[in-house]
């Protein structure tokens, strides 16, 4: 879990120098290229320390949803995923469905809600 946790600071941490004069100080003593080399090494390297790290981490079972709620998930994030495909694609179904996004979104969430307060309802 160390691992895991040292992998996204190091991640994070890196691309979080952009944001800051450092970058400008280590363009000038790393040179363009320098830079971009020692910024993309460091980020490889945190995320192989990420991967890793998250392989030898303990398995963590925080909610674990009723057995009967397992066909309707499929059946929900299935009809999602092809709302969201409506959504990013150019078609004329923007016609019918005026926020398909919105509407994968509102479809995926009904059978975490439904496990949650013990009965689906439209939102």
């Amino acid at each position: 879990m160390a691992l895991l946790i040292l992998g996204l600071v190091l991640f994070f941490s890196i691309h979080a120098v952009t944001g800051f004069a450092l970058r400008d100080r280590l363009i000038e003593s790393l040179g363009e290229i320098g830079y971009k080399i020692a910024f993309a090494l460091i980020a490889v390297l945190g995320m192989v320390m990420i991967v890793y790290g998250f392989g030898q981490a303990d398995y963590l079972s925080v909610w674990v949803p009723p057995h009967w709620l397992r066909y309707p998930t499929m059946l929900c994030v299935t009809l999602a995923i092809l709302l969201l495909l409506v959504s990013m694609l150019p078609n004329n179904f923007k016609r019918l469905i005026r926020h398909p996004m919105l509407m994968a979104f509102l479809i995926s969430y009904q059978p975490q809600k439904a496990a949650i307060y013990g009965r689906a309802e439209v939102a």
